[in-house]
């Protein structure tokens, strides 16, 4: 499927897409140009975006295509262009990589450029340049990992400690008070088997971090820099693996036992009397405030039942049954999302986050479907059903027009109201639009073309004023119907202006 979007030509921002080339060109402004979106460039997008977000090695026969992106340091910033997935050159670090055209996109190129002179590509001020390629600079330094722990002793639950409360974000690096326990949870870690993995400074700002086993060369989940921390990992030896059977400390708390969130999501702990284990039976290790609960109680039923048979939401626990009543798997990106949170398209359900991402309402009907099953008319969204009840295609253009505003072909046929001025004023479907190329005579002073007035009168004959001024003022900016249509009709009637 092709489409066609309005590209910004300073800050190379895209804003609304077509079905047709036609239309693009209609809506396009002084400052935008159309741009041409073919199947194939749709797939290097997405492929781009993969390789951005993810976070990990893209799995596919060709090594070449085997790589992750470590984003710029502006990546968050409002002047981001994010269909140019810019970061930081694997090939060459002081320069940064990205996918100026849909053309890149397709045969999968990236162009490497300075970062300085790309900033300067969206027009930003010189102030603000050569402040972001300082950061940049400092971005590309190489990093050390560094490690809290091994150990089993206090300072390397302290060490464990201060990387988690100053690092990148997640459900473990709150400070302690946030906590149910006592003490920091991810403290048992200083078991003896376990350390963290980090880059930066583990008392002031620490930009990644992961749980490793050393001694098995394993690692976790990685939070925050994974294009910077999961490389230099992988150069070390390390592997992505889940750890079962590493040790953790037993903490008693009250009838529990203090402990974290473990990655992955079915992560399991089993006790062996002097301490926990990561296991793949046993006790979820799922409770986001820092204690493991000895008996699990259902928030919706308040029925008791082993945690093996039920599932964890957030900080809540359901039974099995509850839970199948309860919540649903995302369709596009698997994630457990309540039914009263999700949409249903179909037989599928979905997310808020992928459901704002990529489902849409149509503008006849309001039924909610996916973005791609709908057709844009107008500015419109349509469902296959609602375009076809309310649109016809036009035989010269091609393109989507209004059945209650078509006009008769010469040959029969039907058309839209521009092909209809196009032919009244003896052009060919294929010859400019030469009617809009003239606009300016029609609001001045200036004789109209014979080929014109033609045209119009022919026009105003079958359509009335109104419908073209609607047409006509959204090209020229002017928003007086009642003026624009009594000048307009005036002139062609021969009068002139005063």
């Amino acid at each position: 499927m092709t489409v066609w979007v309005l590209e910004d030509r300073v800050s190379k921002k895209r804003s609304a897409t077509y079905s047709t080339m036609d239309r693009a060109k209609e809506e396009c402004r002084d400052r935008f140009v159309v741009v041409e979106i073919n199947h194939e460039a749709s797939i290097g997008y997405v492929r781009e975006q993969y390789r951005f977000e993810c976070g990990y090695i893209i799995i596919c026969s060709d090594p070449s295509h085997q790589v992750i992106y470590r984003h710029v340091p502006w990546v968050r910033e409002s002047f981001w262009v994010d269909h140019h997935w810019a970061h930081i050159s694997n090939e060459d670090p002081s320069l940064i990589a990205y996918t100026p055209t849909p053309r890149h996109a397709a045969e999968d190129r990236q162009v490497r450029t300075k970062p300085g002179r790309y900033l300067q590509s969206l027009g930003l001020d010189n102030e603000t340049v050569k402040r972001w390629c300082s950061e940049y600079a400092v971005a590309i330094r190489p990093p050390e990992v560094k490690f809290a722990g091994p150990g089993d002793d206090e300072e390397t639950a302290d060490l464990i400690e201060a990387v988690y409360c100053n690092g990148p974000g997640s459900c473990m690096s709150h400070q302690v008070d946030y906590y149910d326990s006592k003490i920091h949870p991810v403290r048992v870690y200083a078991a003896g088997d376990l350390a963290i993995a980090y880059l930066g400074d583990a008392h002031k700002r620490v930009t990644a971090r992961t749980l490793v086993w050393p001694e098995k060369k394993m690692f976790s989940r990685i939070y925050g820099d994974v294009g910077r921390l999961q490389p230099m990992l992988e150069r070390m030896g390390y592997l992505y693996d889940f750890m079962e059977g590493a040790r953790l400390l037993r903490i008693p708390h009250g009838r529990t036992f203090v402990m974290p969130y473990i990655d992955p999501p079915n992560a399991r702990v089993r006790d062996d009397g002097d301490m926990f284990r990561v296991s793949n039976s046993g006790k979820f290790a799922h409770n986001t405030k820092g204690l493991l609960s000895s008996d699990a109680v259902c928030c919706s039923c308040e029925g008791e039942g082993g945690e093996e048979e039920g599932r964890w939401f957030d900080d809540d626990y359901y039974c099995r049954s509850c839970w199948d009543n309860s919540f649903t798997e995302c369709y596009n990106c698997g994630d457990d999302v309540s039914y009263d949170d999700s949409t249903t398209v179909g037989d599928a359900d979905w997310c808020p986050r992928c459901a704002e991402r990529h489902l849409r309402n149509c503008a006849q009907c309001t039924e909610t479907y996916h973005r791609y099953d709908l057709t844009e008319i107008a500015n419109g969204l349509y469902c296959e059903e609602c375009r076809d009840d309310r649109f016809t295609v036009c035989d010269e253009c091609e393109g989507w027009v209004d059945k209650d505003s078509i006009s008769e072909a010469s040959d029969g046929g039907d058309c839209c109201q521009q092909c209809a001025i196009r032919m009244a004023g003896g052009e060919s479907s294929g010859d400019p639009d030469f009617l809009w190329e003239e606009r300016v005579d029609l609001l001045s002073f200036k004789p109209l073309s014979d080929r014109a007035r033609r045209a119009l009168e022919r026009f105003s004959e079958s359509n009335g004023w109104y419908s073209f001024f609607r047409s006509l003022g959204s090209r020229t900016g002017i928003k007086n119907s009642i003026g624009l249509s009594d000048m307009i009709g005036r002139r062609v009637s021969g009068e002139e202006l005063v």
